[in-house]
């Protein structure tokens, strides 16, 4: 009967919108909860970057261009998720890369060196010493 195959279009209808309110809801937890740690806005930020969302994707050459223009369109996508969930997050996001930048600028107009592990040195002494005075991997 007609009526029955118009039911069971809308019990389908009804489904994948209930499915797609889930998804939703999934995506802006995963988002909000990466979004607020230091590693997860570095994360998105980086993402954000690869995307060049901070730069014309204009090349001078019609495949790179349109190329960098599908790059782009990702991280808008990216970039409107992060605006509609957790803006604050955003903002603070953005602070967090102009300190860093601010500070490797500092860095590099002081002089003092990254020794790989997260702490600089002024390169007066060896990286490798150990401040306690106790075993280096160097003395074994």
């Amino acid at each position: 009967m007609p009526n029955d195959h118009f039911k069971d279009e809308e019990r389908a209808e009804r489904k994948l919108a209930k499915q797609a309110e889930r998804l939703e809801a999934t995506s802006a937890l995963f988002l909000r909860t990466s979004m607020a740690t230091v590693e997860g806005r570095a994360y998105f930020l980086r993402w954000l970057e690869r995307c060049h969302i901070f730069q014309n994707p204009y090349t001078g050459d019609a495949l790179s261009t349109s190329y960098a223009c599908g790059e782009m369109s990702i991280g808008q996508q990216i970039l409107g998720d992060i605006m509609a969930y957790c803006p604050d997050q955003y903002i603070l996001m953005m602070r967090e890369r102009e300190d860093g930048r601010r500070s490797t600028s500092n860095d590099r107009r002081s002089g003092s060196q990254s020794n790989g592990d997260g702490r600089d040195y002024d390169g007066t002494s060896d990286p490798g010493d150990d401040p306690d005075g106790g075993d280096t991997p160097e003395a074994s």
